[in-house]
C-alpha cells in the first residue's frame, strides 16, 4: 500500500477518535478495520496517526509545531 502523502485535517483527527473511542479501545483489529471502509487514508497512515495524537494526548509532542504533519507519522516503525 502507498501513502496518500496528505495532511491530516482536525476533521480526519476527530473521526479516527471518536472512532477508537466508540470501538472501546485501541486495538490493531478496529484500525484494519477502519481503514477498510476509509479509502482515503491507508493503514499505515491510521495507525502512525493514531499513535501520534496519543503522543500529543500524554504531552510527549509538541502539539503546536507537528500538529497537521503528517510527514513525521510515515516512516516511523509499528
Amino acid at each position: 500500500m502507498t501513502t496518500t502523502g496528505t495532511p491530516w485535517s482536525l476533521a480526519e483527527d476527530r473521526r479516527l477518535l471518536e472512532y477508537c473511542r466508540g470501538a472501546g479501545s485501541y486495538s490493531r483489529v478496529n484500525l484494519v478495520l477502519l481503514a477498510s471502509v476509509w479509502p482515503e487514508r491507508t493503514l499505515p497512515e491510521i495507525v502512525n496517526r493514531f499513535k501520534y495524537l496519543m503522543r500529543i494526548a500524554l504531552g510527549e509532542e509538541d502539539s503546536q509545531t507537528h500538529m497537521l504533519d503528517s510527514s513525521t507519522e510515515t516512516e516511523e516503525s509499528s
